[in-house]
Order: C-alpha cells, then structure tokens, then sequence
C-alpha cells in the first residue's frame, strides 16, 4: 500500500497539470464571473464569446436574464426549467449547493451581453435567430463583431438576413475612424439604400473629424432619407385619412338609414348603425 501513494500522488499531479492545459479561453474567464464586479464580468462576456465553447451561449443568454448565479467561486446556468447546471462542465445539479446569488449586470455589461449574443448567433441554423443577431450587431456597432459578420454575409444565403447583415457591417465599419475611406463611403451607400431612421440617425451623427468626402457623402445620404422618409409620411397620412372618411362615411350612412327608417337617431347601439350602413 505504501509504495501506491507515491503513484497515486503522480497520477493526480497530472491529472491536474492535464486539467490546466486543457483549460482554454472559456474556462479562464469563469472565474472572473465569480468575482462579480462590471469591468470582471464585461471581460469575462467578451471572452467566452470567442471562446467557441458549445456552452457559451447558454451561458449569455442566462445572464441576460439573471438566470447565471455565483457562490463559492463556482459558476451555475439555472435552466428555464429551474435545473442547476454547471457552467464549467454542463454537469447537472438537483440543488443550488451553498448559497447562489445572480452575477450583477448594468448598462455597459448589458451592450457587451447584447453584442455577445449577436456574434454568437450570426452562424445559426434558423433563419430568424440569425436575424436578430444581425440586428443586434446593427445597434452595438461593435467592431469585434467585424470577423463574424463578414463570415455569415459569405454564408448566408436568406437574402432578407443577408441585407440586414450588410447594414451591420456598413454601421461598424461607418464607426470604425481607421476603416479604409472606400469601405467607408460603400457603407454610407449600404445605409443610404437601406433608408430607415436608423440609417438616417447614423448617417447624421457622423463626428466633426470625419473626412470632407466621407462627410459629404453622409450629407447627401441623410437628405436623400429625409426627402424619402417624408414622401413617405405624406402616403401614411393620405392613407390614414381615407381610411378613417371611409369609417366616418359608414357611420353617417348608418345614422341615415335609421333615422329614416324610425324617426330617431340611435346612437345608443353601435351595431345598429353598422347594420344600418351594411344595409
């Protein structure tokens, strides 16, 4: 028996040494989770985004919703379903061990959860999810996002998330100060024809040390929105306006018939003028 422990020490010597080589970008970010402070936290997002850990997803997703809990410098993901899961290992847990408390979020971590989110979801299977993410990209304008959308506009083949791709790329790259000129002013182009109030508000924040022609550019883009957006909100109004004459018209054609037909102007059922109209 004594001459096994010395094996028995050896073997668990490297049973830890392979454990810390296998420890990769995820694993070294758990800890800072524990440690539960933003600037900790908003590292550790950022880290486990780009990790590629199968378990990297659920674990954003739980902290957005306050579903990821710390206690004893251990990390748990608590399921839809209630179930503990580790965040380390996916092992599941029957009941919170020790004492758990929620990994606090504000709103810096909030954006770096946001644009997480987006950069995890670009390449998934469904269609709609990798619509929201495109979208979420879109809002961040996180540069680091750059990399994985170039690789879902090279995949994608939806062409409805492929445009929404193409406006996220064109937001970053509009904000980015040391992207090339020509990538800067083809985005102005993307966001010029993608036409929207948002466009129109990224366009028209442009900062002041923007080059003359990328300013010029954005100039001319946000009036050709606002001359668009304002065509527009004149259709609206004509059509909002026809439609409600048309409403006023059955009524007042309602409001006739039973007048003419009882002698009285009942106005106490609306039905009655609605029949009155169809009549």
């Amino acid at each position: 028996m004594t001459c096994l422990r010395p094996l028995l020490r050896a073997f668990l010597l490297w049973l830890g040494l392979a454990t810390a080589a296998m420890a990769g970008p995820y694993e070294d970010a758990l800890p800072k989770f524990a440690a539960d402070t933003y600037s900790d936290t908003e590292a550790a997002i950022a880290a486990v985004a780009g990790s590629g850990n199968p378990l990297s997803l659920a674990l954003v997703e739980a902290l957005r919703d306050g579903r990821l809990l710390v206690g004893a410098g251990n990390v748990f993901i608590r399921e839809p379903s209630g179930d503990l899961i580790s965040a380390a290992t996916g092992q599941a847990f029957g009941s919170a061990p020790g004492d758990l408390k929620p990994v606090r979020v504000n709103n810096r971590v909030r954006r770096a959860i946001e644009s997480a989110l987006g950069n995890l979801t670009l390449l998934s299977p469904n269609a709609g999810t990798r619509l929201d993410a495109a979208r979420a990209v879109f809002r961040t304008r996180d540069a680091a996002a750059l990399p994985a959308i170039d690789g879902a506009i090279a995949q994608e083949k939806d062409a409805g998330v492929k445009g929404v791709l193409a406006s996220a790329r064109a937001a970053i790259l509009l904000s980015k100060s040391d992207a090339p000129l020509a990538e800067r002013l083809a985005a102005v182009d993307t966001l010029k024809a993608r036409g929207d109030q948002d466009a129109l508000a990224l366009l028209s924040t442009l900062p002041a040390a923007a080059q003359p022609e990328l300013a010029e550019a954005a100039g001319k883009a946000a009036e050709s929105i606002r001359a668009r957006l304002a065509f527009w909100s004149e259709v609206q109004n004509v059509w909002y306006g026809v439609s409600l004459g048309s409403v006023l018209l059955l009524a007042a054609i309602g409001l006739a018939i039973t007048f003419g037909t009882m002698g009285v102007i009942n106005m106490a059922h609306g039905e009655m003028v609605m029949l009155g109209a169809y009549t």
